[in-house]
Parts: C-alpha cells; sequence; structure tokens
C-alpha cells in the first residue's frame, strides 16, 4: 500500500455534510427558543391571573366581614352599575393604591340582589395590563342578610 491511497481512506466529514449539519442543529435550537419565549410570556399571563383571583378575593372577605358585622354599611352602587362593562364600579382602588401590587387596579361593585330579598350581589373586577394588552379577572358572590 502506498501513502496516497490510505490518505483517501480515512473516514471524516465534507465540509457540506459539516454546513448541514450546523444548519440543522441552528433550525432546532430557533424552534426551541420560540417554544421558550411563548411558555414565558404564558408562565407570567397565568400568575398574574392567579395574583389578580387572590386580590380579588381578598377584597370579597373583607366586604363579607363588614356584611357580618353590619349588612347596610355594605353600599350599593351607583345607577347603571356593570361589572363586566367596567361601569360605574361603587369602590376603586386605582393603579399602585394595592401595597405591593402597582400594576393591578381593583373595581367593586355592589347592587341589591333579586332573590333573596334582604341580599346583595358583590363583584370585584381586577384588570392589569402587560404586553399582550390588558387582562381582568371577575368574582362574584352573593350577601344575604
Amino acid at each position: 500500500m502506498n501513502m496516497h491511497t490510505d490518505i483517501l481512506k480515512e473516514g471524516g466529514f465534507t465540509l457540506i455534510e459539516v454546513l448541514m449539519a450546523i444548519v440543522l442543529v441552528s433550525v432546532a435550537l430557533l424552534s426551541l427558543a420560540g417554544l421558550l419565549t411563548t411558555t414565558m410570556i404564558n408562565t407570567n399571563l397565568g400568575k398574574n391571573t392567579t395574583v389578580a383571583s387572590n386580590l380579588a378575593q381578598q377584597r370579597l372577605e373583607s366586604i363579607k366581614m363588614t356584611a357580618s358585622v353590619d349588612f347596610d354599611a355594605v353600599t350599593d352602587s351607583a345607577a347603571g352599575s356593570d361589572p363586566v362593562a367596567a361601569t360605574n364600579p361603587d369602590m376603586v382602588e386605582d393603579y399602585g393604591a394595592i401595597a405591593g401590587y402597582a400594576q393591578f387596579r381593583r373595581e367593586v361593585y355592589i347592587t341589591n340582589g333579586s332573590s333573596p330579598v334582604n341580599s346583595k350581589d358583590l363583584a370585584v373586577r381586577v384588570v392589569w395590563a402587560d404586553r399582550l394588552g390588558t387582562h381582568s379577572t371577575l368574582l362574584r358572590t352573593t350577601l344575604a342578610r
């Protein structure tokens, strides 16, 4: 065997094979980066939804405590109050008003209930904004005398 034949028989990758492998790995990594970004956005949305639900529940509980002591102290909202349309809230804690939760806004809606007779319908809507837009969580309950 001569030296020239041994060099040609050595195994290895050609430049084209190496470049194709780099391209394939790059495409896979870019796909994973997009998936990671989407996952982070959805995780943040889930976290903010949980915080908003907890803030709404806290307000509901504090109003229920007030009603258990003095039902008439829980006053009704203005006419045309609608928590879904976010019109005429009875009480508003604007952005920055909730300690530790500057990006959240809380609105309380209280109306006389239709049934039972001595009841009040209570709704708390929590709103927040992020880079995806404005979001809200709404919790409702009925208070009875």
